[in-house]
């Protein structure tokens, strides 16, 4: 997938004046220009906890995409993963659920 913004993403509240926004920022393309928003998590509609786990996992899909990607290379060649695989695996899914 190559038309995505490059990962890694992160979850931030940009929220001002007590509101929180929760939005998905990328770090910066090609070491240029400031940091951007890939998307934004805040309705008002929703509860705030909801808020954060949606930007939580939006930030990690670059992870969670490789370490799946990954995951489906080696089981389709008949190849069990190693550690390695799947510490990456358990990294992606991690920063997909914690705060």
């Amino acid at each position: 997938v190559s038309a995505r913004t490059p990962g890694p993403w992160f979850a931030v509240d940009r929220g001002r004046k007590g509101e929180p926004m929760m939005s998905v920022m990328a770090e910066r393309i090609s070491g240029r220009g400031p940091s951007h928003e890939v998307a934004m998590c805040a309705t008002g509609d929703s509860p705030q906890e909801m808020e954060d786990a949606n930007a939580r996992l939006i930030a990690a899909a670059p992870e969670l995409y490789e370490a799946l990607a990954l995951l489906v290379e080696l089981l389709s060649a008949g190849q069990p993963p190693g550690s390695d695989d799947m510490s990456l695996a358990s990294a992606a899914l991690a920063k997909a659920v914690q705060p």
